[in-house]
């Protein structure tokens, strides 16, 4: 899975600062909605307010550079049946192979299906998403692509469709509840 990077889980204010630095990098290649900047209070604060049971965040860094944090990592249960991802690595790092790994560790962090987003103004990570088994259910209007994936755990088919169908209703289409 993980090959030329090693992770550190996120649990004290120095990784959640350089989370947000991370993402502060990268905000604009990486948001699908517009999102504000924080700043380093704010960034605490939100991490605080989260909770911390459905939550798992990793800073990511070479193994020849242990010491460099370059990416993060953040799978958040947002319902029952299914969790959010989101990762991002610094602009330098860009081509060096680190999103297929990192995708691939937080998809088995996940432990179950996932909805996602990616962008098409980002083919880099829509096929980065395509290859490794992400199914589009649409495309808003802003070419922002919906996603849902079934994840690594063995399910059985009722509880794959229970989780697919939640992710549908998560991504505005389909039936309310």
């Amino acid at each position: 899975m993980l090959t030329d990077l090693i992770f550190r889980k996120i649990d004290e204010p120095w990784a959640v600062e350089r989370m947000r630095q991370i993402y502060s990098e990268t905000m604009s290649s990486l948001a699908t909605h517009p999102i504000p900047e924080r700043g380093p209070i704010s960034q605490q604060e939100w991490w605080k307010s989260l909770d911390q049971s459905k939550v798992q965040a990793f800073l990511y860094a070479p193994i020849n550079r242990p010491w460099e944090f370059i990416a993060f990592s953040i799978v958040q249960k947002k319902h029952e049946h299914f969790t959010t991802p989101i990762f991002a690595i610094t602009p330098k790092e860009h081509g060096k192979g680190y999103g297929e790994q990192i995708l691939r560790h937080y998809l088995f962090v996940a432990n179950g299906p996932l909805a996602g987003e990616d962008s098409l103004s980002n083919p880099a990570i829509a096929h980065l998403n395509d290859r490794n088994g992400w199914q589009v259910l649409g495309i808003d209007e802003k070419g922002v692509r919906k996603l849902y994936h079934p994840g690594y755990r063995d399910l059985s088919e009722e509880q794959q469709q229970v989780a697919y169908d939640e992710i549908v209703r998560y991504h505005g289409y389909g039936k309310e509840n």
